[in-house]
């Protein structure tokens, strides 16, 4: 989704005095479940959860995102959040 679109749906919620904004579009079927049945869709992801791996690799020490890498990391599926990455200049190591 463009920046410009998501903008304009904040916006709009904004206006209308909205407390929650869903930033949505028909790529992300969990936010439009959680629009049409919240309860159901909180179950149904904490059971998504449950069967999730536990901790592995660095345990629970924290790293960015950047020091992440995996097997689809440097594929063509990944191409848009790369290049917006560079764009807004999240690519490098951030000093303390």
């Amino acid at each position: 989704m463009s920046a410009s679109r998501a903008a304009e749906q904040i916006l709009t919620a904004c206006q209308g005095g909205d407390a929650e904004v869903y930033i949505t579009n028909l790529l992300n079927p969990p936010v439009l479940a959680a629009q049409l049945a919240p309860a159901l869709t909180t179950e149904v992801l904490s059971l998504v959860n449950r069967l999730l791996p536990s901790f592995g690799g660095i345990g629970r020490q924290s790293r960015r995102g950047y020091e992440s890498e995996s097997a689809i990391s440097r594929s063509p599926l990944t191409a848009l959040a790369k290049f917006a990455a560079r764009r807004n200049n999240e690519m490098r190591p951030r000093t303390a």
